[in-house]
């Protein structure tokens, strides 16, 4: 026993019945069940597709459906002022060729052009593809947008220009070798995409499953609404 304090100091030697303490194997145990480890994955799934679990008791999944359910989860991972100016997106289809004029003029750009490539193809053809081909200096997208093959080759042929692209115009232009219909061009496919595939790469786990975890949170419950024959784990 020792007692000390600024002044001075008390040690004390006492003697004590031996005690047995009981100890507990905080190791590995050996278990007939197996063992068992976590994931966090995504899957795309294009139309007429169809992902398969091999354990439904241990999965727990969310599905995202529709340009609402990405709206939520967009906002649930990063989320700023600027972002509720393009909530008219989620009502673009009820919209009247006037209402949408109207919006049109109002946000015009390279954000506003790649939804209407993609989610209103014929407005995309009769408006906005006249406008970006009167354009003066074009960009990488709007090359990308008119289909202008032989701009959009000169990215895959010097690597300078390659570099400089953003991540999401690296994937604009593995999508535009993909379904080019060009045999010629199929050849940069894997290197295309290996490329995009490490200027995505997830450096912050721990980010990421923070985010990961939020959005699998966020609706939950819904889950049997969306897809009846399974229910959430508890």
């Amino acid at each position: 026993m020792i007692i000390h304090d600024e002044n001075q100091l008390f040690v004390q030697q006492l003697d004590m019945d031996e005690i047995m303490v009981e100890k507990k194997n905080l190791g590995q145990q050996d278990t007939q069940e197996g063992c068992f480890v976590s994931s966090r994955l995504t899957a795309p799934l294009a139309s007429g597709e169809s992902l398969t679990f091999e354990d439904m008791q241990g999965t727990e999944f969310q599905l995202i459906d529709s340009l609402k359910q990405l709206w939520q989860v967009q906002g649930l991972m990063q989320s700023s002022p600027e972002d509720s100016k393009w909530a008219f997106l989620l009502e673009w289809e009820e919209f009247s060729l006037e209402e949408k004029h109207s919006h049109y003029a109002k946000q015009a750009g390279h954000e506003l052009h790649l939804f209407l490539f993609f989610k209103d193809k014929s407005y995309f053809e009769l408006f906005v593809a006249p406008f970006l081909g009167n354009k003066f200096k074009k960009t990488f997208l709007d090359h990308w947008l008119l289909g202008n093959t032989s701009l959009l080759e000169g990215y895959l042929t010097n690597q300078s220009k390659l570099m400089r692209l953003e991540a999401h115009e690296v994937i604009l232009l593995l999508h535009f070798v993909v379904y080019s219909g060009h045999p010629h061009l199929q050849q940069y496919g894997v290197t295309l995409a290996n490329y995009a595939n490490a200027r995505a790469r997830v450096t912050d786990k721990t980010a990421f499953n923070k985010l990961f975890d939020k959005v699998m949170k966020s609706k939950v419950n819904e889950l049997v609404k969306v897809v009846p024959s399974f229910a959430p784990p508890t």
